[in-house]
């Protein structure tokens, strides 16, 4: 089935059901920050710690979204899902990815290397993507219980198809939205190919600062 058909067939389901009238789509760049091994962590340090040491490092990756004018829309455990729209988007994505992995590696693994003889090792994987994305609602009895995002998943593969070595990958359409100076430092690999839903996507990759 074509992927014209499926829409139409989709649209055609879904005129069955009333719908709330909500936001159109926006160009959006996203960055999925998401925390290397954080199953190995969660079992060596336990939930509560495991929480604890979440809350106190992606509190500063807020603070360095907000600095560049992103914002977090969504997380799940160990991963964050950041919009940033308007002029020069996927800079403000790219350098906010920049600041973050500098500041896993300056600011909390010294002490935790030192608390724990060196046996973690925090490190963000991170993967920026461009398209639109927009908003919906589950609703459940007592009214709008949950707002979910569609659009932005795909920096989320983008990182989990990414090598050990690398820190952030940006997809090949976000890559070219990228001003000239980024895109001709000498810090990006040759595009690579990988598979999102089937479909192939070119990748570029840095490793981490």
């Amino acid at each position: 089935m074509s992927g014209r058909t499926l829409r139409h067939s989709v649209s055609q389901f879904l005129s069955a059901f009333p719908q709330p009238v909500r936001p159109d789509p926006i160009p959006t760049a996203s960055a999925y920050i998401d925390l290397r091994q954080s199953t190995d962590l969660t079992s060596m340090l336990g939930v509560q710690v495991m929480r604890d040491l979440l809350q106190i490092i992606f509190s500063p990756v807020a603070l360095l979204a907000e600095a560049e004018g992103g914002k977090i829309y969504d997380m799940h455990g160990d991963g964050a899902l950041v919009a940033f729209r308007g002029d020069n988007r996927v800079d403000r994505a790219f350098a906010t990815a920049m600041m973050v992995q500098r500041s896993i590696v300056d600011e909390f693994q010294p002490g935790l290397a030192s608390a724990t003889c060196n046996q973690i090792k925090l490190r963000f994987r991170i993967g920026i993507d461009d398209g639109p994305m927009c908003s919906g609602i589950v609703t459940d009895l007592s009214g709008p219980a949950r707002t979910f995002w569609v659009g932005g998943n795909i920096g989320n593969k983008i990182s989990q198809a990414m090598e050990p070595s690398m820190g952030i990958a940006v997809s090949q359409r976000a890559f070219d939205l990228l001003s000239p100076e980024i895109r001709e430092k000498d810090i990006w690999s040759d595009p690579v190919e990988i598979l999102i839903g089937g479909e192939p996507l070119l990748i570029r990759t840095c490793p981490q600062p």
